[in-house]
């Protein structure tokens, strides 16, 4: 049995994205740094215990980097 991908309706107008692998991205969408959206900290002991699940979301390292 096939399965069939979803089919995502297309956007009205696209540009070039300035990146080689990423080619053209929908003209409304801005191009903006990982790191200018997010606040990134150094040194902080947050354990399982001090996480909670509403407010503001904590991304542990573990979490973001994998082999």
């Amino acid at each position: 049995m096939l399965s069939q991908l979803a089919v995502m309706p297309r956007y009205e107008a696209y540009k070039d994205s300035g990146v080689e692998w990423l080619g053209e991205i929908p003209e409304h969408w801005q191009i903006v740094r990982f790191r200018n959206l997010f606040s990134f900290g150094k040194g902080l002991n947050i354990t399982k215990e001090n996480l909670q699940e509403n407010g503001i979301p904590c991304v542990t390292y573990g979490e973001v980097h994998s082999k």
